[in-house]
């Protein structure tokens, strides 16, 4: 099993919904769905909802994800 993360998630979750990867960065939803919108936050859209993959938690919090030129 991987490490937590926090309660209830782990890094072995490859997706989270978008209501928890923002509480996962303590942010509001609607600010996960502007970054998502501008190309900052990559998610992955199953169907008609949207996911943020784990790693990209990970790698938001690390500093690595690439900004876009409009940022």
């Amino acid at each position: 099993m991987g490490v937590s993360m926090s309660a209830g998630i782990s890094d072995d979750r490859p997706l989270l919904t978008l209501p928890l990867a923002a509480a996962r960065l303590g942010i509001n939803v609607e600010t996960l769905r502007k970054g998502i919108a501008a190309g900052d936050v990559p998610a992955v859209r199953i169907g008609s909802r949207e996911y943020v993959p784990t790693r990209v938690l990970y790698d938001l919090i690390a500093g690595r994800l690439p900004r876009t030129e409009a940022s």
